[in-house]
């Protein structure tokens, strides 16, 4: 019997037991405390909570940069429901459960059923995918939603398109990606020859909550914010005399580029316009220099999925700022053997590229564009491991459809 005979049951197997690891996961971790940007999430949801406020208002005005607001919200409604963030674990599993489901209906729609039942396997495969539920931060419900978004577009149902508009908002709230992949959808939309009434009601449901979201805002803080500021401190990161393509902070010290006299006295969009302006300058006066990050920083986005041991590990050599060459050679070791499993996904999507370009698929094609934009805005930027969660169904997708190819031994036809 042939191995797609069997793949229905492999695919159940893999999915129950990947829903008992994150169980597993969940026990095993209970004590963790929240490290880096996902504490930082928590006391602001805290501060918030306990103040009978939300975010972003004007205590928060003189702070480096607005965060996540529609994350911290989410934050600020558990302690307000349960009184601890501890459900939030619970609901990142069920998000997760949610992606799973959504990656199976995108890639069935695009290839077929088997294809989709490869894409779940590979998805929970990734061990990153198991332990990011332990951890407060943006991936998870931002991609629950904007997936969620994807998977309603449908030419003779207005209210899945607004449906999937108020999704777009929710996502961008939580994390300013968003338009990465609007723009995609648009493209869908125009090869499918929506007529302009879908357009109008995928839009406008996402403008509209812009626009109420904004002054809400300003009503409780003064400024209209609807989304993260975070490019401008970003972007001095990767443009400046410390830059070495990854998260660095040195900038900010005295004497260096990123440092502001009297930082407190400014607000965030003060302290934003000087970063900016900064940044530019600097790109502009040091051109081969800012070009010859870009390699790195792209590396550093992409080299592996081991993004978590700073979240989740006791050792010293994920926490140190400043390893030594023996807590470095762990951190590199560690983290391959972490992505082994990654490592295989991203061989068996390099070589679909290399196979698909003779059977051209226009859906999926522009599946690809948020990894490329996704990846161009990390050479400007700064490049982590984290940035490249949101862009991984689209190499799942792409995977499974050399893998259901070769399993097929024919290619999907072309479109």
């Amino acid at each position: 019997m042939k191995i797609r005979e069997y793949l229905p049951k492999i695919a159940v197997f893999t999915f129950c037991a990947w829903i008992i690891a994150q169980v597993v996961t969940l026990f095993f971790y209970r004590h963790t405390p929240q490290f880096s940007d996902a504490a930082v999430y928590d006391n602001l949801a805290a501060y918030c909570h306990d103040n009978q406020v939300f975010y972003p208002n004007a205590s928060q005005l003189f702070a480096d940069y607005v965060v996540y607001p529609g994350y911290i919200n989410y934050l600020v409604l558990h302690l307000k429901i349960f009184g601890s963030l501890i459900y939030a674990n619970i609901f990142n599993m069920i998000f997760n459960v949610i992606i799973v489901l959504e990656i199976f209906i995108l890639a069935r729609h695009l290839i077929n059923r088997q294809a989709a039942m490869i894409a779940v396997i590979l998805y929970c495969i990734l061990p990153s995918n198991t332990l990011l539920i332990q951890v407060h931060l943006t991936e998870i419900p931002f991609l629950a939603a904007v997936l969620g978004a994807v998977c309603l577009l449908k030419q003779d149902r207005h209210i899945s398109l607004v449906c999937a508009g108020l999704l777009f908002f929710v996502a961008n709230w939580i994390r300013p990606l968003t338009p990465l992949f609007i723009l995609p959808v648009l493209l869908y939309m125009l090869f499918h020859k929506f007529s302009y009434k879908n357009y109008l009601s995928l839009l406008l449901p996402f403008f509209a909550s812009i626009i109420f979201i904004g002054t809400c805002t300003k009503m409780n803080s003064g400024q209209f914010i609807f989304q993260a500021t975070t490019g401008s401190i970003n972007l001095i990161q990767g443009a400046s005399d410390q830059a070495n393509g990854g998260y660095e902070h040195e900038c900010f010290e005295e004497g260096n580029i990123g440092y502001i006299e009297n930082r407190e006295q400014l607000n965030f969009k003060e302290r934003n316009s000087i970063w900016m302006t900064r940044s530019i300058r600097w790109i502009k006066e040091h051109p081969f220099k800012y070009a010859s990050l870009i390699p790195v920083k792209i590396a550093r986005t992409w080299w592996g999925d081991d993004y978590l041991g700073s979240f989740l590990s006791e050792e010293p050599a994920f926490f140190s700022t400043n390893p030594t060459s023996s807590q470095k050679i762990q951190r590199i070791l560690s983290g391959v053997l972490f992505s082994l499993t990654y490592y295989a996904v991203m061989l068996c999507f390099l070589i679909s590229l290399f196979q698909f370009r003779k059977k051209w698929n226009k859906d999926m094609l522009i599946l690809l564009i948020p990894l490329i934009l996704g990846t161009i805005m990390q050479s400007l930027l700064y490049g982590t491991q984290r940035y490249h969660y949101p862009y991984m169904p689209a190499i799942l997708i792409f995977a499974a459809w050399w893998i259901n190819s070769l399993m097929m031994k024919k290619s999907i036809p072309s479109q």
